[in-house]
């Protein structure tokens, strides 16, 4: 059974460059009763707002082009009812500063993966005139770890299955897992080529994905390789790349242990 549709189905622009979230974000936000127009990269949100009319805007802060605080402050700019129009960050940093940097730049609300209903909920159907509100109270938030966003894979299956046919949902752990490949030999294209940005933007991104779908070992490896890009030899970055890849079929192997 749907929950209560909301008093207004919003139109949501979501800019999102990792293909499992928005397979999966486009299943919360049917299931919450909003529609929604989805884009790759933070350029197309900017030109996304100046054509069509949207009632808010979830905006992922780490993608390639241009970033999601990049993104927000030229949305900002446009006109009078850009700078009014709802934004709120997509996360896998639970962290203080993250959530500084987004405030900062012009967003309303932060909401940090692993997302779900009750969470999305609470940001997705305020109403339009909270914003500095939102924003005063956001000002100073206590910075938390990963630990305190986990949920177990179990649940989110659990959560998962109540979005979408169960088929879809087993799909959708088999797009991440393919995902995860993909992304370690971008990860050794990156180590091999010395690009940090490119490092870190892959992995942040196998990083949220991974926490949607609760798998924590790869959740956790992917974060390790992010935060240590900038600052960590090759030859250490090549060992941490070997371990997220065996973390990752640790995951799998606990995943089918679940029997999802």
């Amino acid at each position: 059974m749907h929950p209560r549709r909301p008093a207004r189905a919003r139109h949501v622009l979501v800019a999102e460059d990792n293909a499992v979230n928005r397979l999966f974000l486009a299943a919360l936000l049917d299931r919450m009763g909003h529609s929604a127009h989805f884009v790759e990269n933070g350029l197309e949100a900017v030109q996304a707002v100046q054509e069509h009319q949207f009632d808010i805007v979830l905006m992922d802060v780490h993608m390639p082009v241009m970033d999601g605080i990049a993104a927000t402050e030229a949305i900002r700019q446009l006109d009078a009812q850009a700078a009014a129009l709802p934004i709120a960050a997509l996360t896998a940093d639970a962290y203080a500063d993250t959530r500084a940097r987004c405030l900062s730049a012009g967003m309303d609300d932060v909401l940090v993966k692993p997302l779900g209903i009750a969470r999305t909920r609470c940001v997705v159907p305020a109403p339009l005139r909270q914003h500095a509100r939102r924003r005063r109270m956001m000002r100073a938030p206590v910075r938390a770890p990963l630990r305190a966003w986990r949920c177990s894979t179990r649940r989110c299956w659990r959560d998962l299955i109540e979005l979408m046919p169960r088929s879809e949902a087993a799909r959708l752990y088999d797009s991440l897992l393919t995902q995860a490949g993909d992304a370690t030999e971008r990860m050794r294209r990156a180590l091999r080529d010395a690009d940090t940005d490119e490092l870190r933007r892959v992995s942040h991104g196998l990083k949220g994905a991974a926490l949607n779908l609760g798998l924590h070992a790869l959740a956790e490896a992917a974060g390790r390789l992010s935060a240590s890009a900038a600052s960590t030899s090759a030859s250490q970055l090549a060992l941490a790349s070997a371990a997220a890849s065996t973390r990752r079929l640790s995951a799998t192997r606990a995943l089918c242990a679940t029997g999802a």
